[in-house]
């Protein structure tokens, strides 16, 4: 199911759904796991059409991060 655009800003949050049968944990835990990682989500969706999300994680760790290992 495709979400409207007033939907997107929400899909992130926990126990957010709009399916009946849903938790609402997916894409709040998955968004959690890229940011620690330093990365980032993005979605688009076009109703009638689908959603895309994009993840982007960097290439390597960040020098700070490195420094403290």
């Amino acid at each position: 199911m495709v979400s409207p655009p007033q939907h997107s800003s929400n899909v992130f949050w926990p126990y957010y759904t709009t399916k009946g049968n849903g938790t609402g944990l997916g894409l709040s835990r998955a968004l959690r796991i890229v940011e620690e990682h330093h990365g980032r989500i993005e979605v688009s969706s076009v109703v009638g059409k689908g959603s895309k999300f994009e993840v982007a994680l960097p290439f390597s760790m960040p020098a700070a991060e490195v420094a403290a290992t």
